[in-house]
Parts: C-alpha cells; sequence; structure tokens
C-alpha cells in the first residue's frame, strides 16, 4: 500500500491539532464533556484518514472513469458516516458535547496544511527537505554494467 507515511503523519497532525483544542478547551472550561466529545470526534477523523486511503489505494488500479464514480461514492459515503456521528453527538449529548465532535472532525483540516510541516520533521531523509533523494531511477544498461 502507497501513502502509509502520508496517513500516519495526518493521524498524527490530527492527533495534535485535537490535543491543543483539548487544552484551549480545558482553560476555557469545556471540562470531560468537551473533551469526551473532542475524542469522539478524532476518532472519527481518524476513521476518515484510514477510509481515505483504503480508497486512493483502491482507485490508482482503476480506469479513470470507473475511479471518478468510486470516489465521488466513497466520498459521499464519507460525508454520511460523518453527519451520522454528529446526529448521534446530538442525541447522546449528555455524553459528549456536540461541540467538541465537531472540531475533532474539523481537526483533520488544519492537520493537512501541517503536513508539510510534520513530514519535514517526522521523515527527514527524504525529498521533502532531507539530503537523499526520494527516488532513484535506473536504466536498465546501468545496472548490468555495475
Amino acid at each position: 500500500m502507497q501513502g502509509v507515511e502520508t496517513r500516519n503523519e495526518l493521524i498524527l497532525g490530527t492527533s495534535l491539532c485535537c490535543a491543543l483544542m483539548g487544552i484551549v478547551g480545558l482553560l476555557l472550561g469545556g471540562g470531560a464533556h468537551f473533551l469526551a466529545g473532542l475524542a469522539v470526534g478524532l476518532a472519527a477523523s481518524v476513521g476518515i484518514v484510514f477510509h481515505m486511503h483504503h480508497c486512493i489505494d483502491v482507485a490508482v488500479d482503476l480506469d479513470e472513469k470507473s475511479a471518478s464514480k468510486y470516489g465521488r461514492g466513497k466520498a459521499i459515503l464519507r460525508m454520511v458516516a460523518t453527519a451520522a456521528v454528529i446526529a448521534a453527538a446530538f442525541l447522546y449529548n449528555k455524553y459528549v458535547n456536540p461541540f467538541g465532535v465537531v472540531l475533532g472532525i474539523w481537526a483533520i483540516k488544519p492537520a493537512a496544511y501541517l503536513h508539510v510541516f510534520l513530514h519535514k520533521r517526522v521523515s527527514p531523509g527524504d525529498l521533502a527537505g532531507g539530503s537523499e533523494p526520494a527516488a532513484v531511477i535506473y536504466d536498465d544498461d546501468e545496472e548490468e554494467e555495475e
């Protein structure tokens, strides 16, 4: 599977964003109710990241038209699942704070922007800023001569 490193870095960024939101929420008096909602939202975000990774992995093996149709269908499924998690948070609002759930789900957005920063810190030896090339391409003739 390709993109495992990117997936893991996106999950790390989402977790860091939720941790920061949790600290701010506690300072503003959110309490355990808010943190429970944030944890549910983080779990939903991690599920979304895993699902996106799987869908992209499948879509790259399909032809263009099938991949487009497959991607649209799976994106709609993720939207429906996200709406179901938020609706469940409102139904069970005595256990979790719905605002915390929404913030936890939305934590994936700033994490996507943090990806480049995290990639340079987590994987310094690759193309994103390290000294080693990401890939080396050889001709068949060059390999035989060595």
